[in-house]
């Protein structure tokens, strides 16, 4: 039964992405992100604006940024429409 559980989580759990063929600085996320990044990035919650190919790791948000970030976080659960992102 425990391996059963255990097989039943991974057939739940999605796909991993690898962050280094979206970002050019994955490399720079921290490892303790980087299951959260993915995740935010399969969901289209990452907002990275001028350049979408680098996430900027290490700097701190700008107000902007966490706005479009909690509004894609919104649309990601059906309450707003979702931003443009190309």
């Amino acid at each position: 039964p425990a391996a059963k559980a255990n097989t039943d989580q991974k057939a739940q759990r999605p796909p991993s992405i690898q962050l280094n063929q979206y970002y050019t600085d994955a490399n720079r996320i921290p490892a303790y992100a980087v299951g959260s990044v993915e995740e935010a990035t399969r969901s289209n919650i990452v907002v990275n604006h001028p350049n979408v190919r680098q996430l900027h790791p290490q700097r701190p948000a700008t107000r902007g940024e966490v706005a479009a970030i909690v509004y894609q976080a919104m649309a990601n659960r059906g309450y707003v429409q979702p931003l443009d992102t190309l």
